[in-house]
């Protein structure tokens, strides 16, 4: 267990990971509903090994558990208490293209996809620029003309600010139990563009998530890619009708 999601960055630990069949979660059916975790794992003799002293397995709001390359993410209901529901969720979605975001070289509306169409490119999906974060729908500015091509990260040149990095489409996390506010999404995870609200993303960039069985890295929660730069997210810059 990883409480927090805690852990040296790309260290070599000594023990692997343990099987995802071998572990067992006990919930308290009164107060304080605590919930502990039971699971055993071989250190590098292969020998079998329990855990220090040192250490609790009690799971806490936040805990990752990493069984075999599968991570978990435990949530209690406190915890979930502070999160948007799906319904929240399209209700920021609905909000967001209300104020009818354009695009500043093609000045057509931009529009977030419904989230039953996640992954699916629209031509009125929001791109940005992930070093700079401005705003734009697809255009061929500077760069290549397909769009299946920009997907995959192809570095382009903002025509906002000369800023290069990569551009790509702009999808709204739609996984309410990743989220740990319901404040509007504002920021998103670099490179990958799923976006969400600033406390959100602040938080996924500093924990550092399972890798293999030797390391730990920063990722976006929302599709596990690697997050670039020193921050992990970028600050997004929509123009309206009126700037």
């Amino acid at each position: 267990m990883v409480p927090g999601g805690q852990g040296p960055a790309d260290s070599q630990t000594f023990q692997s990971t343990i099987s995802r069949f071998a572990c067992r979660i006990i919930c308290q059916r009164n107060p304080p509903y605590s919930a502990r975790i039971y699971a055993a794992g071989f250190d590098s003799s292969k020998n079998i090994f329990l855990g220090v002293s040192s250490e609790s397995n009690e799971l806490v709001d936040g805990s990752l558990i990493d069984l075999c390359g599968a991570t978990l993410l435990w949530r209690t209901a406190e915890g979930l208490a502070h999160t948007p529901t799906v319904k929240h969720l399209e209700a920021l979605r609905q909000e967001l293209n209300a104020g009818r975001p354009q695009c500043p070289v093609g000045f057509n509306t931009l529009a977030f996809p419904s989230l039953r169409r996640k992954d699916v490119l629209d031509e009125k999906q929001p791109w940005a620029y992930m070093r700079c974060g401005h705003v734009h729908g697809y255009h061929s500015w500077g760069g290549r003309r397909d769009p299946e091509v920009e997907a995959e990260c192809q570095e382009r040149e903002c025509p906002m600010c000369r800023a290069r990095g990569p551009y790509v489409p702009l999808w709204l996390g739609c996984e309410a139990a990743f989220y740990v506010d319901a404040e509007p999404p504002t920021h998103a995870f670099a490179p990958c563009g799923h976006v969400c609200s600033e406390k959100t993303t602040a938080y996924w960039s500093q924990i550092l998530l399972p890798h293999g069985t030797h390391a730990f890295h920063a990722a976006c929660p929302f599709c596990i890619q690697p997050l670039n730069g020193d921050a992990g997210c970028v600050r997004l810059i929509f123009q309206s009708p009126l700037d």
